[in-house]
Order: C-alpha cells, then structure tokens, then sequence
C-alpha cells in the first residue's frame, strides 16, 4: 500500500477589513451586507487591508479507511498590503492575522 500525501495551494484575492467597527472613513466605500453582519452603530473603521495568497489543502489516506483518501484544509497563507500596495502584514493558520 502506498502512502502519499499530495499538497494543493488553491490562489485566491481577498479584502480582510480588520476593524473595532465598520463605519465608512476617508476614501474607503463598504460594501453591503447583511444585517446580522453589520457592526453597533456608531463603530468607526480601524484599518483596512487587501490579500492575495493561497488555501493550502492536503490529500491524505483517512485515518480509519487507509485506502481512502481525502482533502483536507491545513492553512491560509496571504500577503496583506494597503490600498497602495504597502505591506502591511500577512496572514496564516491560527488563523493569524500579523502586522509589520
């Protein structure tokens, strides 16, 4: 029986709005959303930052069927800039968000 592991690293672009809030401030239109996602009123938007990067994935036997395999989510792996394209941090498993 053969046991392999394959990875698969799936590309992907993404804006993170990390906020204590999410009302609009300078230059910065947001999206809409649902009400049940919306913030308290009167919260004010912290930071913003746009992500480009990757879901890694791995294809490996399951544990209780070794002639099966299955994908599995192992973690993110993004860069994080600002609007004009700054690095500002990145983002990884934990999920982790980290600033530089």
């Amino acid at each position: 029986m053969m046991n392999s592991r394959y990875l698969l690293a799936i590309p992907q672009s993404i804006v993170v709005a990390i906020s204590c809030s999410c009302a609009s401030g300078p230059n910065i239109v947001l999206p809409e959303v649902p009400q049940a996602l919306r913030p308290p009123a009167g919260q004010t938007l912290f930071t913003e930052a746009l992500a480009s990067g990757v879901q890694i994935y791995e294809c490996a036997p399951k544990t209780n069927q070794p002639s099966t395999f299955e994908w599995s989510f192992r973690a993110p792996e993004a860069a994080l800039v600002d609007r004009a394209g700054h690095s500002v941090g990145k983002h990884y498993a934990g999920p982790t968000w980290e600033s530089i």
